[in-house]
């Protein structure tokens, strides 16, 4: 929703933020999918149409439109996610739901068999999520930072 939101309005303060939830959400979504549907149902084409589309325009913002992403931006998701998270409980446990697994595992195998039941396992995610944003920065950082020594300077700049 916030990609779509996003490419309609062109808003770095979006894109800052969902470079990192919809790439780690829906990258892993896509590779260890919780759906109990196989193709060609439409509930498996929505599925992987719904995440694999966030992972597109997140790549589209990133190369087309020029956005990068800073440390800040980092810190930023990673809090956003955890207050975001309380109000998501929340309405999961009203509607019945279980959106970013908050209430329950999936009931497949998956990584969070890991991490230990709930809400222990919540804690955990909580504490590598860190580390996976870092991995999701570290194209960026190196990108910039090649691109900051392949500059060459100006006439002016050497004065």
């Amino acid at each position: 929703m916030y990609a779509v939101i996003h490419l309609l309005q062109k808003n770095y303060k979006v894109y800052e933020i969902i470079y990192f939830l919809g790439l780690a959400g829906a990258i892993q979504a896509v590779l260890t999918p919780d759906i109990k549907y196989s193709f060609p149902h439409f509930k498996y084409i929505q599925f992987f149409t719904t995440h694999g589309g966030i992972i597109i325009s997140i790549c589209y913002m990133t190369f087309i439109f020029g956005y990068t992403q800073t440390l800040r931006s980092l810190l930023k998701s990673f809090f956003y996610i955890i207050l975001l998270a309380i109000p998501i409980y929340l309405l999961d446990y009203v509607i019945k739901g279980n959106y970013l697994f908050l209430r329950a595992k999936p009931a497949g195998a998956n990584l969070l068999d890991f991490f230990g039941p709930w809400p222990y396992y919540l804690i955990v995610l909580g504490l590598i999520l860190f580390p996976y944003f870092l991995i999701l920065y570290l194209p960026i950082y190196l990108f910039n930072k090649k691109l900051k020594i392949n500059q060459v300077p100006s006439d002016d700049t050497i004065n």
